[in-house]
């Protein structure tokens, strides 16, 4: 309690800083907690620091809106945490997480450079394939890994005019973790990091979508079997995606952008054997469909 009193607070007044400074683009921030619960005790230490941060309002002072814009930017407060719906949530915890649809909107807010909410505060969400290149400032309070590491520093690294680098505020110590995750990847030229790091994001996407294709399909022999089984094995698999036409399409569509994908990251080693043996696999389906 004492130490996230301490960082809430110390979050606030670097935060206010960089504003002050101009060190930041349009205030947009991110801050990464370990747990749900760490993130809700966080929001509530916020709120009792910096009551002003949750008053509702359509955009920041001095900001002007244009008529369309007042008709599609609904009042927020500057914080908001951005997490799914848990069922052992407390009620306040569960209201303030808010629906799905709630959770789109916010996508949207967060994405509009005018908006007033400025700080969504994370645990998963938003740390893989989420783009706000005015997002500027990650602050970090959870142990992250390699590829995951690199997926959350990769938040702020988008340039636009007015930005030239991203920051990354470690609370939690991951400096060596952070220069083994960029040692991994420094066989990769760095004018292809983003490239290559976007495209290991699109080919995980998209293993978990066509995991989600073959959920009722055995594909064990294929990985374990002998040659002949896994040859059996492939002809089932393309039966199974061609009992519908539209089965059959989304096979299609999400293996050639799966390839497409794999084509420019196939020589990082974020991608496990694992994953690497299926998207043989899939590719493999493919050319007999």
């Amino acid at each position: 309690e004492d130490r996230l009193k301490a960082l809430a607070e110390d979050f606030a007044k670097h935060y206010e800083k960089r504003v002050a400074e101009g060190s930041t683009v349009k205030g947009k921030a991110m801050f990464v907690c370990a747990s749900r619960e760490i993130a809700g005790d966080c929001y509530r230490q916020l709120k009792d620091f910096r009551p002003a941060w949750f008053e509702v309002k359509q955009a920041p002072e001095g900001v002007e809106l244009t008529g369309q814009e007042e008709k599609e930017l609904p009042p927020s407060e500057m914080v908001k945490m951005v997490m799914t719906r848990g069922k052992d949530d407390d009620a306040k915890l569960y209201d303030l997480l808010g629906s799905k649809e709630y959770r789109k909107e916010l996508d949207k807010q967060f994405k509009n450079a005018k908006s007033n909410f400025k700080i969504a505060i994370v645990v998963d969400m938003w740390l893989t394939g989420f783009d706000v290149p005015e997002l500027d400032t990650i602050y970090i309070d959870k142990p992250l890994q390699k590829h995951n590491l690199i997926q959350t520093i990769s938040r702020v690294n988008r340039k636009m005019e007015g930005k030239s680098k991203g920051l990354v505020v470690d609370y939690i110590g991951i400096k060596r973790q952070m220069n083994q995750a960029l040692a991994m990847y420094s066989r990769i030229d760095a004018t292809n990091f983003e490239d290559i790091q976007q495209s290991v994001i699109e080919v995980k996407n998209h293993l978990d979508l066509l995991a989600q294709v073959f959920h009722e399909f055995d594909s064990r022999p294929y990985f374990s079997g002998e040659p002949q089984a896994q040859l059996a094995c492939l002809n089932f698999a393309a039966e199974f995606v061609m009992r519908t036409q539209k089965l059959e399409r989304r096979f299609m569509g999400l293996v050639k952008r799966l390839k497409a994908a794999y084509d420019v990251c196939c020589g990082s080693e974020a991608l496990s054997q694992a994953e690497r043996d299926h998207i043989h696999f899939y590719i493999a389906v493919r050319s007999i469909v």
